[in-house]
């Protein structure tokens, strides 16, 4: 999609808006994918994954052979007859490589406002240890 302040080339503040909106308008994730950020922390990682308009209780969340599974599967009403139809919902999932330091029993997650937080602790070996010599 192309956006345009107005049709009159030599104006710099237009010029700068639309160079700058179809840039914007060019990142996005691949399909089916949600947006994540990664925090790393002192205690460990969390994960922000954007979910709107889903429920917390449709989201999967498992870990298998250390990787981390978020995955969401939509159930459309196949009775609702849209007019217009300007955005879908789409089943996604992503799956995460966890680092050995990352304690699997301690994971945590959080719904809040359309984010989807995991805390990922760091487990007690790999918590840094200063070693007296004798």
């Amino acid at each position: 999609m192309r956006y345009t302040v107005n049709n009159h080339p030599t104006s710099l503040f237009s010029s700068l808006f639309n160079d700058v909106a179809n840039v914007l308008d060019n990142v996005s994730v691949p399909n089916n994918q949600v947006p994540v950020n990664i925090l790393k922390t002192e205690e460990g990682y969390t994960l922000e994954i954007f979910v709107p308009g889903i429920k917390k209780e449709e989201v999967a969340l498992s870990v298998d052979d250390n990787k981390l599974k978020v995955a969401y599967k939509y159930q459309e009403d196949k009775e609702v007859k849209y007019l217009k139809r300007e955005f879908v919902r789409k089943d996604f999932e992503r799956v995460f490589d966890l680092p050995n330091t990352v304690d699997v029993e301690a994971i945590q997650a959080n719904f809040d406002q359309g984010v989807l937080t995991i805390s990922l602790p760091k487990s007690e070996k790999a918590a840094k240890k200063t070693i007296e010599i004798v």
